[in-house]
């Protein structure tokens, strides 16, 4: 996916330096695109990127006082999820093999998972640079820089108030978003 989009980019704009966003699985994208574009020779200095959870982030075992809670927390519940996504995922393939549109809620979700299936198998490398990362504050992830903190050498982050996909709902939250970008892009050409 990365390469496709590399090369509308390219023919678009073939000189650098790029400033690539992405939110949510669209981050990893951009991600991949900037580790692209600098084992290319091109420039990236810094990348936005917006309530995305890098695809190394391993949720910790969540450990309770109670034997019988952190089983239910760590084993059962997971489980329960599992089953019922399956079943999710087994109507949603029934409607392809009928050659029928999936509707539009079961759509969603398999959009989500198949997103989550290509995140699972990336193995992202190394960026060379800054990322200026959103975090919504209702982002479940114990992770505070959503698990980038290894694969860049800095990371500044500013909260959200709100969820996920709320991020873009309301005047405050977008004008925000655009103050901070348009900050940091001073402060990042202002060092050359």
């Amino acid at each position: 996916m990365a390469e496709a989009y590399l090369k509308m980019l390219l023919t678009i704009c073939p000189t650098g330096p790029y400033y690539l966003i992405g939110y949510s699985y669209g981050g990893i994208l951009a991600f991949e695109m900037a580790v692209q574009l600098q084992k290319s020779g091109y420039k990236v200095p810094f990348l936005v990127m917006i309530d995305t959870i890098s695809p190394l982030a391993r949720e910790p075992i969540q450990w309770q006082n109670n034997f019988f809670k952190s089983i239910r927390l760590n084993i059962l519940r997971p489980f329960r999820r599992k089953l019922k996504q399956s079943i999710k995922l087994l109507i949603c393939n029934s409607y392809i093999l009928m050659n029928r549109p999936i509707p539009v809620e079961p759509r969603k979700f398999y959009m989500y998972q198949k997103y989550l299936a290509l995140a699972g198998r990336y193995s992202p490398e190394k960026f060379v640079g800054d990322i200026l990362l959103f975090r919504t504050t209702e982002n479940p992830s114990s992770y505070k820089y959503l698990g980038w903190e290894t694969l860049v050498d800095n990371i500044r982050m500013f909260e959200i108030d709100g969820k996920h996909l709320q991020i873009f709902m309301g005047k405050n939250r977008t004008e925000i978003l655009q103050k901070e970008i348009e900050k940091y892009l001073t402060y990042v050409n202002g060092l050359k």
